[in-house]
């Protein structure tokens, strides 16, 4: 009898856990939707949209994704055949490398789904 009214209140312990963290979750989701729908009506634009707009579109266009293909591959071959760079040419074929990944990861989730993905 002890037994069943242990697993029977570690039952309801989880229930109640359970139904704390749904209702956390959904009272949260709300917030971050109410706060979206008024950031969205907000008025006009900053003075740094434009640019941001702009430097955003250059990133994910034609040239950027063969320029990121054509670095990625050739920091690709450095690290691998680099043989003797000193730390300092090595750190910078690795900051190339990520560029050239995360610029051309845009282009190619823009080309095959259509939709912008995030810059950085």
């Amino acid at each position: 009898m002890h037994k069943l009214r242990s697993v029977m209140n570690k039952g309801r312990a989880w229930v109640a856990s359970v139904q704390k963290r749904w209702t956390h979750l959904v009272v949260t989701g709300m917030a971050f939707w109410a706060s979206e729908a008024n950031a969205s009506s907000s008025g006009g634009g900053l003075p740094w949209d434009q640019p941001l707009t702009t430097l955003a579109n250059d990133l994910t266009g034609p040239v950027a994704l063969s320029i990121s293909v054509i670095a990625f591959a050739v920091t690709g071959f450095m690290m691998i055949w680099g043989g003797e760079m000193t730390d300092f040419m090595k750190t910078m074929v690795r900051i190339i490398f990520a560029i050239s990944v995360v610029t051309g990861g845009t282009g190619l989730y823009t080309k095959f789904f259509g939709g912008s993905g995030a810059v950085f």
